[in-house]
């Protein structure tokens, strides 16, 4: 029998009593009598402190291996509402938060390395785990203590759903009673997020850049850049990885002969982390044309921008 993924949204800030009281209420009917799977998700802007195992008065598991989070006191406050309520209706309550310390392991990665490219991979890494958790360790632990219901947010919840088919279903209710529309915007963004990291799973963190270049010509520390071919590229369109200051992008464009055109996406990673300074990414693809014998080229936002010049060097090694 599938594990049921019930997804919620733990802003409790964004919800007027009345609306929490009844999303508390739905989601207590769904747990009633069943074992239940916590999984108190971490977030871009948390700072995670691990605490103890605790257990109740007659001696049963029921975990609460809780994490206190350096975030909004909303945040924390719904899911300590939700940890208390869920408890009292459940047969059986386990947090399922073991993925964390991989992604530290992957931030401090990023923080020793003095190679930009992999300080940027290990970043968006450690952002991955940290927002959608270990999937196979949190189905090693459903198996494990044969949880029936997951309580999760969005982005853990509907990951294991679309990893883990055959061991998930997926219940949107308490997502919909809060906003039709978060739903699609939810999807969108994780969509995104998971192409991306099929991306960076195809990338060897050794490989050595195919074009080295910038794209700004007057300040060529700001602009510079390094591009990698995904290792299989093998015909005249390729795709691959950028990495900048900034953080990653996507790539996907065609070589040909003499020129090389190519449309760069940032990582939704970099975009949010963007957010809190104040630099201005590109939302948008960015075009690119480069002139391989003349190593120059030029780069535009349609509608947006006019064609910027740029330069490069390069080490393309396709295989016949």
């Amino acid at each position: 029998m599938k594990t049921k993924i019930v997804l919620v949204y733990p802003v409790k800030e964004d919800y007027i009593e009345e609306g929490l009281d009844e999303h508390f209420q739905v989601l207590l009917s769904k747990c009633l009598g069943k074992n239940i799977g916590l999984v108190f998700v971490d977030t871009p802007a948390c700072e995670i402190k691990n605490l103890s195992i605790n257990k109740n008065s007659d001696s049963e598991e029921y975990g609460l291996i809780s994490n206190s989070f350096d975030y909004v006191a909303d945040y924390v406050d719904y899911w300590d509402t939700l940890q208390h309520k869920v408890n009292s209706e459940s047969k059986k309550t386990i947090d399922l938060s073991p993925f964390v310390f991989k992604a530290h392991e992957f931030e401090g990665r990023s923080n020793a390395s003095r190679n930009l490219f992999k300080k940027n991979l290990f970043r968006a890494q450690a952002e991955f785990l940290r927002m959608f958790g270990d999937a196979s360790l949190v189905l090693e632990e459903v198996h494990k203590k044969n949880i029936e219901i997951l309580v999760t947010d969005f982005y853990t919840g509907f990951y294991l759903y679309k990893t883990f088919k055959k061991e998930f279903s997926i219940d949107y209710e308490l997502i919909d009673m809060h906003d039709s529309t978060l739903r699609r915007d939810f999807i969108d963004e994780i969509q995104k997020r998971l192409s991306e990291n099929e991306l960076l799973m195809q990338m060897d963190i050794n490989s050595r850049p195919d074009i080295v270049g910038t794209w700004d010509v007057h300040v060529r520390d700001r602009g510079k850049f390094t591009l990698y071919f995904l290792p299989d590229a093998k015909s005249e369109y390729v795709s691959g990885i950028i990495s900048d200051k900034y953080g990653l992008a996507s790539f996907f464009g065609k070589l040909d002969n003499d020129l090389f055109v190519f449309k760069k996406s940032y990582f939704y990673e970099t975009l949010s982390r963007d957010l809190f300074n104040e630099h201005k990414l590109a939302l948008e693809s960015v075009h690119y044309e480069l002139k391989i014998s003349e190593r120059e080229g030029q780069w535009w936002i349609p509608g947006f921008t006019k064609q910027v010049p740029c330069e490069f060097r390069l080490r393309i090694k396709l295989s016949e």
